[in-house]
């Protein structure tokens, strides 16, 4: 009886407290409406904030990724031929570089965020979930060579990941080429209403910044353009190359310039502590470098040298189109961190 009494009491205090709890929780969201929103809207960002997440997630998957694909099918071969050599380091895992999953889920998040980028916003979610079973593959089988299970087994799961692999890699590509052809025209235009900004306020230091990035890209487009990669560079056409590696030069000449102005960098507003502007600083001279070593490879195979006198080998990655472009997306990723 007295066991009753207390549990009735106790269930009626519950009671009252849930109720005082809830009046008060209504009462928080009426005084202040953004906590109700939230549970059920994600938190605006800016407009800049979100180009610069939409173009880590372009340089990952045009990158890191891409980097991690063309790896996998070197060591294993295309879909429809699972080829493999026991002693071929397959204990070191497929995946050529680490990611940030976090940074990655948050630039899929931002698709879900104001402002709209409404084509662009909707690749992006449709990109997200073949990207991410592409992932989760990969990271299995990465799992799988890493443990040598193959050994067990005898490629039995080997060969099933290998044709998943293939399949997502093939279901995903019309969303990733859309991603990267919307993207990439919004972009393009927003770059030249910055350069606009920033010559009308005399942000040097920044309008330099993004000048030289344009060039560079440049350069790469032209190399895309002639078809030019580490296997053909004998044909490249130097002469466009080297118009815009000229003008590449100013820009570079004047940002490093332009830098050492301290009551310019303040005028700027750039991060006082200065340092994302230093690290694309040295990503910016690593850029020029793999520019003059392009032009120096490609005169080095035109006149057959051989190996003994070049200073470029096959092991040696220096000057080729894959390593300029690697530079190119990593300085890229060091522009957008500048505040």
């Amino acid at each position: 009886m007295t066991m009753g009494i207390l549990l009735c009491a106790l269930l009626t205090s519950c009671g009252k407290l849930k109720t005082v709890f809830n009046a008060a929780s209504s009462l928080q969201s009426e005084e202040r409406p953004e906590i109700a929103e939230k549970s059920t809207k994600q938190s605006a960002v800016t407009l800049d904030q979100k180009y610069a997440a939409y173009t880590n997630l372009d340089m990952f998957l045009t990158g890191k990724l891409q980097e991690s694909l063309d790896a996998y099918t070197a060591k294993f071969g295309e879909a429809d031929a699972f080829k493999v050599k026991k002693n071929d380091n397959l204990y070191m895992g497929i995946l050529v570089d680490t990611m940030n999953k976090k940074e990655l889920d948050e630039s899929f998040d931002y698709a879900s965020r104001q402002p709209a980028m409404d084509e662009v916003d909707q690749t992006v979610k449709e990109l997200n979930p073949r990207f991410k079973a592409l992932i989760a593959t990969l990271e299995e089988a990465n799992t799988y060579y890493k443990l040598k299970s193959y050994v067990d087994d005898d490629f039995v799961k080997g060969r099933m990941l290998h044709q998943t692999i293939h399949e997502q890699t093939a279901r995903m590509k019309p969303q990733l080429d859309q991603f990267i052809t919307v993207f990439e025209a919004k972009r393009a235009q927003k770059m030249q209403e910055d350069l606009e900004s920033f010559k009308q306020k005399d942000y040097m230091i920044r309008l330099y910044a993004l000048s030289f990035m344009l060039k560079a890209g440049e350069i790469q487009d032209e190399l895309n353009r002639q078809g030019i990669t580490s296997n053909n560079m004998k044909e490249l056409n130097e002469g466009p190359i080297k118009d815009k590696y000229s003008l590449l030069i100013v820009d570079m000449n004047q940002f490093l310039e332009y830098v050492k102005d301290t009551e310019r960098i303040k005028k700027e507003g750039l991060n006082t502590n200065f340092t994302p502007v230093e690290v694309y600083k040295s990503r910016i001279i690593q850029l020029k470098a793999s520019a003059t070593d392009l032009l120096a490879r490609a005169e080095e195979a035109r006149n057959d040298l051989s190996s003994s006198k070049s200073k470029f080998t096959k092991q040696n990655k220096d000057g080729t189109p894959e390593n300029y472009s690697k530079k190119l997306k990593e300085a890229w990723s060091d522009y957008m961190k500048i505040k």
